[in-house]
């Protein structure tokens, strides 16, 4: 079989199969779940006032109050979970077998220099 060379032709797009075409639907589910727990997050969040001596807490210099221990939980959930898993998501499901097809393309266009 003879190798690849940039003359080749592109290898097919593949069809999208029924498994992948559920799958996507799903994962748009999710991303409707997520966007109600972003909503109820930020209502917590919303309930809570920003201790007046957060500095010193954050610092270590006093104990922290439930206050200021729920809204970093909340902080760390949004910025370390649900924003990269959104992201994620987004990204799942917007691909095709096109574009999986050009990344490759991209991909192995970087690999011969």
């Amino acid at each position: 079989m003879p190798e690849l060379t940039p003359q080749s032709t592109p290898p097919p797009v593949p069809p999208v199969t029924p498994g992948e075409e559920d799958a996507q639907s799903d994962l748009r589910r999710v991303l409707e779940l997520l966007w109600f727990v972003e909503f109820f997050l930020e209502l917590a969040y919303s309930r809570l006032p920003d201790p007046p001596d957060a500095e010193a807490m954050g610092t270590g210099e006093i104990p922290e109050s439930l206050t200021f221990s729920l809204r970093g939980s909340i902080e760390c959930a949004r910025t370390d979970h649900i924003d990269p898993l959104d992201d994620l998501l987004r990204q799942a499901v917007a691909e095709t077998p096109g574009s999986l097809v050009r990344d490759w393309q991209k991909r192995q266009r970087k690999g011969r220099r």
